[in-house]
């Protein structure tokens, strides 16, 4: 993910068009969600042993 990406499009909506930023927007909470799920799954496995 490209987060000076998401950071122009949360800066500069009206330039990209709403549209865009909320791709961005959307894409950024995806991304934030695979890595908190991946953090967990860590901590499981570290717990685990």
């Amino acid at each position: 993910m490209d987060f000076m990406g998401v950071w122009a499009a949360m800066e500069e909506p009206w330039k990209n068009g709403p549209f865009w930023a909320a791709i961005m927007f959307w894409k950024a909470k995806f991304f934030e969600t695979l890595l908190r799920l991946g953090e967990g799954r860590l901590l499981r496995e570290i717990s685990f042993k």
